[in-house]
């Protein structure tokens, strides 16, 4: 209710804030646009999801589900820059498996770490996030680590063997020191080590990730640098080697998070483009959702960055149908062998 009340609070701000947005950034040139758009934000533009930007000013504020968004003309996606683009799109992945997903599990308190002088406070409880990473499996297999198995040191020994990495968890960005941004995996008991993966600690990983999903709160944003753009958890990701990022812009909602992840890579299975099925999923959310659960703050905080080509599932499918079928004959040869 209280949610409610402040999505209503400020749909008039909001309505009025991104439809100006639209006519500054996008209107003069909106009827040369292609339908399918990559956006090199600049500075502050990078904060901006233009999905969520209006064509016009609605006939109701509040009536989110029915605005006139960008979204709804265009398949739009993210990169840093055309070279880095082309480079990331040409890396060829050497890992050997689908699916890893990680969901750990935080304490009761409500109260969430804002300094790095607390590594080892207690963040927030979860509800949602398990239930997230069972729903990815039963759609795509794989493995997931939930609860106190999902430890960063299992993470990062790991994540190098995957075409997938899903982190369903806590993230805090740290607009001072980006470096210093972090997600946050199950703490081990009596252990010195705090259980964050700050940006600093991926410039020391090697990924093979065709794709990284930091489902997660401010995964996207950090230190605005001069010359540099936003050091965020999602860059520290493309330089540990990871082809496209689906990272986020806010705090994300816990529970709606699950919901809109699931139609994502019910789209991805299907062999559709990672933005178009970002997309979709938006689109497929807004038809579920009325009024203020349809509030552009629940989804249009997901963005894609890089290399949107479909993830090759076909081929891991096949590696997994193939080993299956050597060990069936292994089976079937040491069966005859004892008979």
């Amino acid at each position: 209710k209280n949610d409610e009340q402040a999505y209503l609070a400020y749909s008039d701000t909001f309505a009025l804030a991104s439809a100006q947005l639209y006519q500054k950034l996008v209107a003069t040139f909106k009827n040369e646009l292609p339908e399918k758009l990559i956006v090199v934000p600049d500075g502050k533009l990078n904060y901006i999801p233009f999905d969520a930007l209006l064509l016009e000013l609605p006939e109701v504020n509040h009536h989110f589900q029915s605005h006139a968004y960008l979204l709804k003309d265009h398949q739009i996606s993210y990169s840093y820059s055309a070279t880095l683009l082309e480079e990331i799109s040409n890396k060829k992945s050497k890992a050997s498996k689908s699916l890893l997903a990680f969901a750990p599990t935080f304490g009761k308190n409500d109260q969430f770490i804002t300094t790095l002088e607390s590594p080892k406070g207690e963040l927030g409880r979860l509800e949602y996030n398990i239930f997230e990473v069972e729903r990815i499996r039963t759609i795509l297999g794989g493995d997931i680590f939930s609860g106190e198995k999902a430890t960063k040191e299992n993470f990062t020994q790991l994540a190098a063997n995957y075409h997938i990495l899903h982190l369903a968890t806590h993230g805090k960005a740290n607009d001072k020191v980006g470096d210093y941004s972090y997600l946050a995996f199950s703490g081990i008991e009596d252990s010195i080590e705090n259980e964050f993966l700050y940006v600093r600690d991926l410039y020391n990983l090697k990924l093979n990730a065709d794709m990284v999903v930091l489902s997660a709160c401010e995964t996207g944003i950090g230190e605005l640098q001069r010359g540099e753009g936003v050091i965020s958890l999602a860059r520290g990701f493309f330089y540990a080697g990871a082809k496209s990022i689906i990272t986020t812009l806010w705090s994300v909602d816990d529970e709606k998070s699950m919901e809109l992840m699931e139609l994502f890579y019910k789209n991805i299975s299907k062999g559709m483009k990672k933005d178009e099925a970002l997309r979709k999923a938006k689109l497929d959310y807004l038809e579920q959702h009325s009024h203020f659960e349809s509030h552009p703050f629940i989804w249009a905080g997901y963005v894609p960055l890089g290399n949107m080509e479909p993830v090759n599932l076909k081929n891991q499918f096949a590696r997994l149908m193939t080993y299956g079928l050597i060990a069936l004959g292994v089976f079937l040869l040491l069966f005859w062998l004892y008979k």
